[in-house]
């Protein structure tokens, strides 16, 4: 057993090591992309017709006239000491704009569209296993291999066009209807502080506002859940022990539920770590198709204005929460099947 802990903290010690470097490279790759991108941040801040010298003093103020090496390391002492800097079109903190006003609006839209994704696609793939290369089986895949396939933002355009222009179920864009007041700042995660705080006509804003954003990026990872469930389930359904269950009268339902379904969802876990960075990538997409403001949200309006500071404040945090999710996969991985480990 001590034996078998070691192992386990030597590789939990590896992974944090191997995050280091990963994050510096994507630092380096991010902070280089921006400078030799073109276009001018201050041109950008001050319109085109700004006096030059004015602009000159900016840039000055900015530190953007410094030699591209000294801009480097003064930026990677600042992400060292966890200050993201300002950002150079509001002069706001990059650190407080994310974390309080854009990251807990993904947070909370890839959590519901998680619960979108499971729910359609942990059932369908028991569906297709069950009802294996029958009519129910066919669709089912075809509807996965479709579903996954689409363009994120064509699918939600779409829908806002169904839905939201036509039928007028659902709202095309926002975390709120205006005249909604937002609730108090706890978590950033309006459904979870509208709650807090016993406001349930902001809950059901908020919550009616979700469901398009959570439905088009639910439903595009439902796929890879569809085909997850169905091939394990297959192959549990003709394993060793589950031909014995039967061998023994065991009801079919028993066997379904109790064993193949139970042995199928296991691998979920793996899976939900590898669609991290999916999901956080097809969140840019989803926000910016239904002005969700949230952090893809902030991307694309950062790099449109060319603000530098605010672009790698947000690759930044993405990530963090990428590698950090892939080290703690990894690591309930490692835990589970001790061969990860070596």
């Amino acid at each position: 057993m001590a034996e078998r802990k070691g192992s386990l903290r030597s590789y939990i010690l590896s992974r944090i090591i191997l995050a280091i470097p990963m994050l510096l490279i994507i630092i380096t790759f991010v902070f280089f992309i921006m400078r030799v991108a073109p276009g001018d941040p201050v041109a950008a801040m001050l319109g085109p017709h700004a006096p030059l010298a004015y602009k000159e003093k900016l840039r000055e103020e900015l530190g953007l006239t410094l030699p591209l090496y000294q801009q480097y390391l003064n930026y990677l002492a600042q992400v060292f000491t966890l200050n993201l800097g300002s950002s150079l079109t509001t002069g706001d903190s990059v650190a407080t704009d994310i974390f309080v006003y854009y990251f807990p609006a993904t947070l909370e839209l890839t959590i519901f569209s998680t619960i979108v994704a499971l729910g359609v696609g942990i059932p369908l793939g028991k569906i297709a296993a069950v009802k294996r290369d029958k009519k129910a089986d066919v669709v089912i895949r075809l509807f996965g291999i479709i579903i996954y396939a689409l363009p994120i933002y064509w699918f939600g355009f779409m829908l806002q066009l169904l839905f939201g222009y036509y039928l007028g179920i659902f709202p095309t864009g926002g975390r709120l209807s205006p005249g909604i007041t937002p609730p108090p700042h706890i978590t950033g995660l309006y459904t979870i502080d509208s709650l807090l705080t016993g406001n349930i006509s902001t809950f059901l804003d908020a919550l009616w506002h979700l469901a398009l954003p959570s439905i088009t990026l639910g439903l595009i990872l439902s796929g890879v859940f569809i085909r997850t469930i169905r091939v394990n389930m297959l192959n549990t359904l003709q394993s060793d022990y589950v031909q014995a269950a039967r061998a023994r009268g065991v009801d079919e339902k028993e066997v379904i539920n109790r064993h193949a379904y139970r042995n199928a969802l296991v691998p979920v876990v793996t899976i939900m770590g590898m669609e991290i960075a999916l999901l956080f990538a097809g969140a840019v997409l989803t926000e910016t198709t239904y002005s969700f403001k949230g952090m893809g949200y902030l991307l694309v309006w950062s790099i449109q204005n060319r603000d530098y500071t605010m672009v790698q404040g947000a690759v930044i945090v993405y990530s963090i929460i990428i590698i950090l999710f892939s080290g703690i996969i990894d690591i309930i991985n490692a835990y589970i099947d001790p061969r990860i480990r070596y």
